[in-house]
């Protein structure tokens, strides 16, 4: 997949293209990037608040533009800032989620976690349903638990997605 396969497999998706940017001169936020570097690789990130969080690095076009699908596609079908539901639950700032976040892509969630002992990590789907699990719970039991149903409970309406 290039990045005119990519433009061309959101519009089939019906998902806007304002959520997406090939490159850095384009300043606005809510959006996922994919920029070439220098040397062979592509990396995608998102910007948030003027921020950008780095997510991944790969090796081909290819790869950054799959990745990047799988993020626009839960980015585009979010009803609430992810981002802060998990720092509320981890009780940490959402900047400091930058580098503790991954794509979940085969069941649609992201998973968060607080890196120091007895952390915890959150599992957070678009629709803003998420699952909070202490750092003693392993990942495999934590999607289960998931997929299952289990919930924690807190109100999305704390948490509305601004796409200024």
């Amino acid at each position: 997949m290039t990045i005119n396969d990519l433009k061309l497999k959101l519009f089939e998706l019906g998902i806007n293209n304002e959520y997406f940017s090939n490159g850095k001169t384009d300043n606005q936020n809510n959006k996922v990037f994919i920029e070439k570097n220098e040397n062979p690789t592509w990396t995608v990130f998102y910007r948030k608040s003027d921020e950008d969080y780095s997510d991944e690095i790969f090796g081909s076009e290819h790869e950054a533009c799959e990745y990047a699908l799988e993020k626009l596609k839960f980015f585009a079908t979010a009803t609430v800032d992810v981002e802060a539901v998990a720092a509320f639950m981890l009780k940490v700032k959402p900047e400091d989620l930058s580098k503790t976040k991954e794509l979940l892509k085969n069941i649609g969630v992201i998973h968060f976690w607080k890196p120091s002992r007895g952390g915890g990590s959150v599992l957070i789907n678009p629709k803003g349903e998420a699952l909070w699990s202490a750092s003693a719970i392993p990942l495999k039991r934590q999607i289960k638990d998931f997929l299952e149903g289990v919930r924690s409970k807190y109100d999305p309406a704390q948490f509305p997605l601004n796409l200024k």
